[in-house]
């Protein structure tokens, strides 16, 4: 357990999160509960920067629409901190972009083409 609240955020984030993590580690005195991030959507890009990354996750892992449409519409506010190597040098962060980009694509055309449009310029 000490180790669980040493693990830098990152980790945790690649190991699924902290409801995860103690589910694997079969903790039961210990319980999670999910926070709704849709407030600090709307804070300064700090804020969004450090948990746009998670949303993102939460969102494609077992696809959520409007988790998805929540990280679509605060997609142009993160969207110029991502060089393309943060993107491809970070396994987790690319299959997240993969599934994030091809939902939009499917799902919701004019989200994913602005959402495109804004990710090709950050990286150029």
């Amino acid at each position: 357990m000490i180790l669980i609240i040493f693990t830098p955020p990152d980790k945790i984030l690649k190991q699924g999160g902290i409801r995860e993590i103690i589910k694997k580690e079969n903790l039961t005195n210990i319980s999670v509960e999910e926070l709704d991030y849709s407030q600090l959507l709307l804070g300064e890009d700090e804020e969004i920067k450090d948990i746009w990354p998670y949303l993102l996750q939460e969102a494609v892992t077992n696809p959520n629409r409007d988790k998805i449409i929540q990280a679509a519409d605060s997609f142009d506010k993160i969207a110029h901190d991502f060089q393309a190597s943060d993107i491809f040098e970070n396994a987790d962060l690319s299959e997240n972009f993969t599934r994030f980009f091809s939902y939009l694509k499917k799902n919701e055309e004019t989200k994913f083409k602005i959402c495109a449009k804004k990710l090709l310029k950050s990286t150029i």
